[in-house]
Parts: C-alpha cells; sequence; structure tokens
C-alpha cells in the first residue's frame, strides 16, 4: 500500500491517509516482479517451441523494461506505444499472435492494460 498525503482526521484522532494508489514507475516494476515471478514457476512461459519461445519472451521483457525507461524519461506517448505493443503480445487474441502463454499471462495482460489506463494513453 502505497502511502500519500497528508495526515487525516478522523473521530479517534489522526491517521495516515493510505491509498491504493501507486505510481506508474511503481505498476511497472510490480509487472517486471510478477513476470518474473511467474516465469520462475512455470506459469508464464514462452510461447512457441525452442528458440523461437525464448526468443518471443525476450522480446515482451525488453518491451516491458523500455516502457520502464520511457516512463521515467518523461516519454509517456513512447511508453504507451510499447505498452500497447506488450499488451497485443498477451492478451489471448491471435492477431498478432502472443508472445507468452500459461496461467498467468491473462493477468500479465490486465496490468499492462493498468498501466496504460494510469499513464492515460489512448
Amino acid at each position: 500500500v502505497y502511502i500519500a498525503g497528508p495526515v487525516a482526521e478522523n473521530c479517534t484522532g489522526t491517521a495516515p491517509f493510505t491509498s491504493n494508489t501507486i505510481t506508474p514507475s511503481e505498476q511497472l516494476n510490480d509487472i517486471v516482479t510478477f513476470t518474473d515471478t511467474a516465469l520462475s514457476q512455470g506459469t508464464l512461459t514462452g510461447a512457441g517451441t525452442g528458440r523461437s519461445a525464448d526468443n518471443q519472451l525476450n522480446a515482451l521483457i525488453v518491451m516491458i523494461k523500455n516502457a520502464g525507461d520511457l516512463i521515467a524519461a518523461g516519454s509517456i506517448d513512447e511508453a504507451c506505444q510499447q505498452l500497447l505493443d506488450a499488451y497485443k503480445r498477451t492478451d489471448g487474441q491471435p492477431n498478432p499472435p502472443d508472445f507468452v502463454t500459461g496461467s498467468s499471462a491473462v493477468d500479465l495482460a490486465a496490468s499492462i492494460q493498468n498501466l496504460r489506463t494510469s499513464l492515460g494513453c489512448n
């Protein structure tokens, strides 16, 4: 939980205001952590066979990390495009083909879309 803002008054005194709102950079870090965990647990794998699966998985990871660099640099439009490309490779739709498969793919796609929403992407 991200602690934000001033101390709020309530009937028992003061307590810090808490919110579930996190910054886009924190959301991106959560996506990277989720992806790493899902990969290590085997609930997310590269789509395809052999080197093709590894290459597609690596390409998706690069897209996500590049989006983080663009967010940090303040290049939000470019980050939105990187995230859209990553989302389209995790959304379960046949075109373009997904880069990942497994039970965590749906959650990864949702997390990417949530980040896009937080950034105000179209």
